[in-house]
């Protein structure tokens, strides 16, 4: 089982991928999720069906009805406490995250309706000392309690047993796989054979792409030629139909590793000149040459399960 701490590294490290990715709506869902089931009950996208209700609904709906049309509807959503308005806003940018913020609580100031307070998630992290700057600038100019929930609490919360399955679920195949006993075992042999994390992974990668090629193109069918390119820049999101954990096995992972070969060389440079060179000589070149069966980088744990968080 892993430990509290090991999670929380690994779903940090997500959050961070999907700002590599560019996974602005996988973050915005995920963060309303978790503002759902930790602020405010009463939340709905800045976008969607008007809900009937009295004055206070009428007023909530305006707010939301100003959100959608703001320059930051995609990266808004609203609550109701008390009868209230709060507004939630989140943001992938690493670059001037405090700016970011100030410009983004003017636009939602500027619909000229009472809003409660401001929840503001971002994947960067926000130190302590400017955390606090920032709310006494909301309380100071504009009477209002903002709250920001940076990379860093998101990561901790997360690992929490009762809201675990929101990182499960927009941070994809890998998580849960991670759930899966058989595959567990599978990659604890691949590491008793000398895999490295790296291997592991490379391998999942090269197997979800044939899955999903087969899916959309049949056994034969004529790839577009930017879809690999494509595929890989763009992240898994909940909509994907789920790949069977059956196709992870130690036999299906042996055959991409093996398939990846080719492919390892060209990013040393060097070029395939045999068509029928078997797989093993190239093993073996790779091995002795580059140091495939050992070199690795420091890394979180990608295979650790549901946190045990007794400890």
């Amino acid at each position: 089982m892993a430990s509290l701490d090991q999670v929380v590294q690994q779903i940090r490290f997500s959050l961070e991928q999907l700002r590599v990715k560019n996974a602005h709506h996988e973050f915005e869902h995920l963060c309303r999720h978790y503002a759902r089931a930790r602020i405010c009950s009463n939340i709905l996208p800045a976008t969607g069906p008007v809900s009937a209700g009295g004055d206070q609904a009428r007023d909530f709906e305006t707010f939301r009805t100003y959100l959608a049309q703001s320059p930051i509807a995609d990266t808004t959503f609203a609550g109701r406490v008390a009868d209230e308005p709060v507004a939630f806003a989140c943001t992938r940018q690493s670059k001037k995250v405090e700016a970011k913020i100030q410009d983004d609580v003017h636009t939602i100031l500027a619909s000229g309706s009472k809003v409660l307070g401001v929840h503001y998630f971002c994947v960067a992290d926000v130190p302590v000392a400017r955390r606090h700057q920032l709310q006494a600038w909301a309380r100071e100019n504009h009477s209002l309690e903002l709250e920001i929930h940076d990379g860093q609490a998101l990561a901790e919360n997360l690992a929490q047993k009762d809201v675990f399955w929101i990182a499960e679920r927009y941070l994809a195949t890998l998580p849960r796989l991670r759930g899966n006993e058989e595959f567990r075992n599978t990659v604890q042999r691949l590491r008793e054979r000398g895999w490295r994390d790296w291997h592991i992974t490379e391998a999942l990668l090269t197997t979800v792409v044939n899955f999903r090629v087969h899916e959309n193109y049949g056994p034969r069918g004529d790839i577009p030629t930017d879809f690999l390119e494509n595929f890989t820049k763009t992240p898994e999101h909940a909509g994907l139909p789920e790949i069977p954990a059956t196709e992870f096995t130690e036999e299906h992972l042996d055959l991409s590793r093996r398939v990846n070969m080719a492919a390892i060389l060209k990013t040393w440079g060097l070029q395939l000149h045999h068509p029928r060179l078997v797989t093993e000589v190239i093993e073996r070149f790779l091995a002795t040459r580059y140091g495939y069966w050992t070199d690795d980088v420091d890394h979180p744990d990608p295979f650790v399960i549901q946190p045990d968080v007794s400890q």
